[in-house]
């Protein structure tokens, strides 16, 4: 009969005295910061390109900032105060948009797997505007991803 209080004491004297804990990877200082460090890539977030098209058509191409591969069925949205509109990227990546009201336009690029690029433009009517939209792949899985726990040393203070 006395033994066991005496099991449940030492299972919870064990517990306190147990040197480590497990912790959310992202709040291990030191241990994800090199892979939330981002290269440039080959990409820029958005560049306009050289050859515009005709005038009232905005024309794009989506692709993977560090491969440089064209991304297919990404969606393209252009929210402005007079009119919205949204368009999917074809299989080379190129979205094109006919006649956007002149204005400023918020644009929004989203693909699933890639980080969403949020941006804004001016728009001119007479004129046709073209640009090159690199995303980043959005870390989903594997190593610092935020999915995991690793087994780490508390500090010399803690008791739980």
């Amino acid at each position: 009969m006395r033994t066991r209080p005496i099991v449940a004491v030492s299972l919870a004297l064990s517990a306190a005295c147990s040197r480590y804990e497990w912790r959310n990877e992202l709040d291990v200082p030191g241990l994800c910061d090199a892979s939330r460090q981002t290269t440039p890539g080959f990409v820029p977030r958005r560049v306009r390109l050289e050859a515009d098209p005709p005038g009232g058509q905005l024309r794009g191409r989506v692709r993977d900032r560090n491969s440089g591969q064209p991304i297919s069925q990404a969606t393209v949205r252009l929210a402005g105060s007079r009119a919205r509109h949204a368009v999917q990227t074809d299989s080379a990546g190129v979205f094109v948009i006919e006649s956007p009201l002149s204005g400023r336009y918020a644009i929004q690029v989203a693909r699933v797997g890639f980080q969403a690029l949020r941006d804004t433009i001016e728009f001119a009517t007479d004129r046709g505007e073209s640009f090159e939209i690199g995303l980043d792949v959005a870390v989903l899985d594997g190593p610092c991803s935020g999915f995991a726990t690793v087994r780490v040393r508390k500090p010399w203070w803690k008791i739980w």
